[in-house]
């Protein structure tokens, strides 16, 4: 599993700095209506939306990344659900279609359980600021928590 994490993670790396390298910054960002509407569904979504796949101490990842252009958006569902998608309206949905990817989900979702203890429980998500990452991890109990950290971007 981790070598299917490392593959994904070489995988995005490079897509994400494209992404910082082809949208024009300014002081705010400007979200594209479908980006809102997706990211609103994967905050809101809950572990009876998922069935039995929501019975597992976390059932959605949810890392934002603010580059100077738009945000990056990866999400990781313990139904094996993937996707990537930018606050410009562009992504990748459906990623969990394909082995590779759901196995990767379900690996995020895995390892990310380790680290609830790090994190702090927080209810409200605004949109990650420029340079910063934001992460998620919701549990069946209706905690959500999260981690901001610098990063250079």
């Amino acid at each position: 599993m981790f070598c299917i994490m490392k593959k994904i993670l070489i995988f995005t790396t490079p897509i994400l700095s494209l992404v910082s390298s082809l949208f024009a910054g300014g002081n705010e960002y400007v979200t594209a209506e479908i980006y809102d509407s997706l990211r609103k569904q994967v905050l809101s979504l809950t572990p009876e939306q998922l069935g039995e796949y929501g019975n597992g101490p976390v059932f959605c990842v949810t890392m934002e990344t603010g580059y100077p252009e738009a945000i990056a958006t990866v999400v990781a569902v313990a139904d094996g659900s993937a996707s990537l998608y930018f606050s410009n309206g562009g992504g990748i949905i459906g990623t969990g279609e394909h082995s590779e990817g759901r196995a990767a989900a379900l690996s995020v979702v895995d390892y990310s359980e380790r680290f609830l203890k790090h994190t702090k429980s927080k209810k409200i998500f605004p949109l990650p600021r420029k340079g910063d990452k934001q992460n998620k991890a919701d549990e069946p109990d209706g905690k959500n928590y999260a981690v901001l950290r610098k990063m250079t971007c």
